[in-house]
This record gives C-alpha cells, sequence and structure tokens, in this order.
C-alpha cells in the first residue's frame, strides 16, 4: 500500500526491449523512424530529442501532417504515451533519461558506413479523426482526490463508504469523484456522435497518466503550463499536483470504454472508471 498510495512502483532495472543498454546499428545518411513506448508502469521519462537531432512526427499512435522540432526539454514521456520520432543517421548518438543529475543511457545507437545514402523527403499521412464540436460539447468534471499527502477524503468502493481500517482492508486509496475503481454505473453515457469534454481537476500531491480507451482527443488548455502547438490528437496525458487540464474527443465508437490513471498501482487503487458510448 505504501507505493499504490504513493508514485507507484518505480523500480530500478530499465530495459529497452528486454535488454539493458542495447545498440543499435544505424546506416549512415538513411532516415529511420523511432517509435517510444513507455511501457513502466510508473515511471514517468524525460528525454530530449534535440539531443540527437530527432524530429516529432506521432503522439500516441497518431502521425503529424508535418515533422516538428521540439521547441522545449524535457519531453515527458508517461505511462502508456507514445512518440514517433524522425532521425537521419549522421553519426552516433544515445537515448537519455535526463531527470536526474547525470544522463543515463538507455539505448545507444551506432552509425557506419558512407554517406551515399541520400534521405528521402518524408511524406507523412496525417491522422483524420472526426475533430471535437466545442461548441455543443458537453461538460463532464472529474476530481481526482485521495492518495498519500491527500488528506482525508470520503471514498465509496463497491457502493459503500470505507471508514476506519476498511481503505487498507479494500487497499483503495484513491478516488474519481468520490469513487474508487469500477462503480456499478458508468461514470457517463455519451451518444454517439456527441462531443465529451473532460475537465479533470488533480487534487492529489502526485502526478497521474490519463488514459482513455477507444477514443483520441485534442487537450484544450492545461493550467500551469502551454499545450502543445497544434493540439495533437492524445489518449494519454499526464497532469501534475493541484493542475486542471480540459480534453475533447469526438465519442464515435460504440462500446463500454475505460478511463484510468496508467500508474498501474493507481489504478488498482481506485483511480479507474468507465463510460458508455452508445
Amino acid at each position: 500500500m505504501m507505493e499504490w498510495a504513493h508514485g507507484g512502483r518505480l523500480g530500478n532495472w530499465l530495459t529497452v526491449n528486454g535488454e539493458s543498454r542495447p545498440v543499435t546499428a544505424l546506416v549512415r545518411g538513411e532516415t529511420y523512424r523511432l517509435r517510444l513506448i513507455n511501457a513502466a508502469n510508473a515511471w514517468v521519462l524525460a528525454i530530449d530529442p534535440n539531443r540527437f537531432s530527432a524530429s516529432l512526427i506521432g503522439l500516441d499512435g497518431q502521425s503529424f501532417a508535418e515533422p516538428a522540432t521540439l521547441g522545449y526539454a524535457p519531453f515527458m514521456l508517461g505511462p502508456a504515451q507514445r512518440v514517433d520520432l524522425m532521425v537521419t543517421a549522421e553519426s552516433d548518438f544515445m537515448l537519455e533519461e535526463i531527470s536526474g543529475d547525470t544522463p543515463y543511457p538507455m539505448a545507444a545507437f551506432t552509425v557506419a558506413g558512407d554517406a551515399t545514402v541520400t534521405a528521402p523527403a518524408v511524406r507523412l499521412q496525417p491522422s483524420e479523426l472526426p475533430e471535437p464540436d466545442l461548441a455543443n460539447a458537453r461538460r463532464i468534471r472529474l476530481d481526482m482526490t485521495g492518495g498519500a499527502m491527500g488528506g482525508m477524503v470520503d471514498i465509496v468502493y463497491q457502493g459503500r463508504k470505507l471508514e476506519g481500517r476498511d481503505a487498507m482492508t479494500a487497499r483503495q486509496a484513491w478516488a474519481f469523484n468520490g469513487v474508487a475503481n469500477l462503480a456499478e454505473e458508468p461514470f457517463f453515457a455519451a451518444r454517439r456522435g456527441e462531443t465529451i469534454l473532460v475537465e479533470t481537476i488533480n487534487r492529489t500531491a502526485w502526478i497521474h497518466a490519463m488514459h482513455i480507451h477507444g477514443h483520441h482527443f485534442r487537450v484544450l488548455s492545461r493550467s500551469g503550463s502551454t499545450i502543445d502547438e497544434g493540439r495533437p490528437w492524445r489518449d494519454t496525458f499526464l497532469i501534475g499536483p493541484d493542475q486542471i487540464t480540459e480534453i475533447a474527443f469526438f465519442a464515435d465508437n460504440p462500446g463500454k470504454w475505460l478511463l484510468h490513471c496508467h500508474m498501474l498501482e493507481h489504478a488498482a487503487a481506485g483511480m479507474n472508471t468507465w463510460f458508455t458510448v452508445g
């Protein structure tokens, strides 16, 4: 419960494709797509693609219309988030995690051969998802509470308010709108073709990676921080302590869908709900 109520299990052994610090050989002059997937259960990775002259060409599985240069550092890649980078191999480089005092090398890339290959002009196929209709959007409010240093909060779990040591017994430390984990009734029910605007308020002392199943969204606003230029499509967003983030999506995928924190201990300990599109 210590890790469940704090930042989650971070671990101390970082691997890439199952290996510690793998080395990949590249051909000089060729252009490559590096698809980075944060499959850690709680660790938010900090990287800087500018260190090896990489461009961003996609996020969370959705392609950009044009390559983009990151105008800031570090780039935060939370659990479940993905980023596609484009790099032309010119010299050896490292992919590093830079949140600590000393950069930690995650993977190395060696470049060999003569520069006989001419990098072709890259043609990207941008994602064509239906835009949210903000003028007619239905606003949903999501209050995130609980966790260590989150103060005393009321939590309802499986239809019953947790009291005394109930939270420890049930292993529920977090809540969405006062409810921990999957309730019988959905968080909201959307009509097919309806635009949903979710205002998420993080009243906890921890960062969370909020993930929506079945849909991609636009980030509309993020308190205390700018939003990414062009509002790229995403299916997971990071939200820090005391931060408010607004997202909007076009509900066009019928079914029952999860909405949860992708820090897996947080999801198991309460940050897990669901909605329907009918």
